[in-house]
């Protein structure tokens, strides 16, 4: 990193922040994805894209919304 840069100091701290939002977002429950697989190969209609557990991809969808 250069001696100039604003994120001498900072990258830390980033990164830090980043692993709390992964972990607070990270599923550590398998269930509901194991769920949402077998509903996927068994579907009739099947979709571009299957998610699971539904909260950890309201909080992806809200991620992409705001650019995060």
């Amino acid at each position: 990193m250069k001696d100039e840069s604003y994120f001498k100091y900072k990258w830390q701290d980033i990164k830090e922040k980043e692993e709390k939002i992964f972990n607070f977002l990270e599923s550590k429950n398998f269930s509901s994805i194991v769920k949402e697989y077998i509903r996927s190969v068994e579907d009739k209609h099947v979709k571009h894209r299957y998610t699971a557990p539904k909260i950890q991809a309201f909080f992806i969808y809200l991620g992409r919304v705001f650019g995060m």
